[in-house]
């Protein structure tokens, strides 16, 4: 598979602009990767989750922060990302100031990439929305919204590859897919390919990393 061309397509935000290299922090500083996980309770599949991600983020000599959302009612982490995910109980908090507050306790002195998982990828897409000047790019994992590069399998059973309701969750529909700028999909159903994240590092790391 060609990923790597199709990576560029992660610098582009709202504005559809692409930034420069260095454009969050400093040119010469290693690169912040955030990592924002899904809705549900902490456990085995979420640490493993993180912990590969961390990997990649070693392997490439990059700075690794994972912010753990907020816990609603009934002992489920979520991020509070867009009215369609996934504030089950109304509860109106910050989410965007708890991600950018874990990001400056990080101390990033060079590009800042976001990769969300599910809801941590409808989280993903907010942060680009609103902090355009500041997230260097976006990479949204199976969530939905219209400010970062999506990655959608076209059979996922709980965020609906052409947006509508999120099954059990009782909030308003989400975005289709194809409302991201750009959209790389695959008939992987629920699964994506494990070299995909590791790809896009690589890619990003040559071309805003240094």
């Amino acid at each position: 598979m060609k990923i790597l061309g199709i990576c560029l397509l992660l610098a582009t935000l709202s504005c559809g602009e692409y930034p420069q290299s260095g454009s969050s922090g400093t040119a010469d500083g290693r690169p912040l990767f955030v990592y924002l996980h899904g809705f549900g309770p902490w456990g085995p599949g979420k640490v493993a989750a993180e912990s590969r991600m961390r990997g990649y983020a070693t392997a490439e000599g990059w700075d690794f922060v994972a912010p753990l959302g907020f816990t609603d009612p009934d002992g489920f982490l979520y991020w509070p990302a867009s009215p369609a995910c996934c504030d089950r109980y109304h509860e109106g908090r910050d989410g965007v100031g708890r991600v950018w507050a874990a990001i400056q306790d990080a101390q990033p002195q060079g590009p800042i990439f976001i990769v969300g998982m599910s809801n941590g990828g409808f989280m993903a897409h907010r942060m680009a929305c609103e902090m355009p000047g500041e997230i260097t790019a976006a990479i949204s994992i199976a969530g939905a919204g219209s400010c970062a590069l999506e990655i959608h399998g076209w059979h996922d059973g709980l965020v609906p590859f052409d947006g509508g309701a999120l099954p059990w969750f009782g909030l308003e529909p989400a975005l289709p897919a194809s409302a991201a700028p750009e959209l790389w999909s695959g008939p992987w159903g629920h699964e994506l390919p494990e070299e995909i994240v590791p790809s896009m590092m690589n890619y990003l790391s040559n071309h805003y990393a240094h």
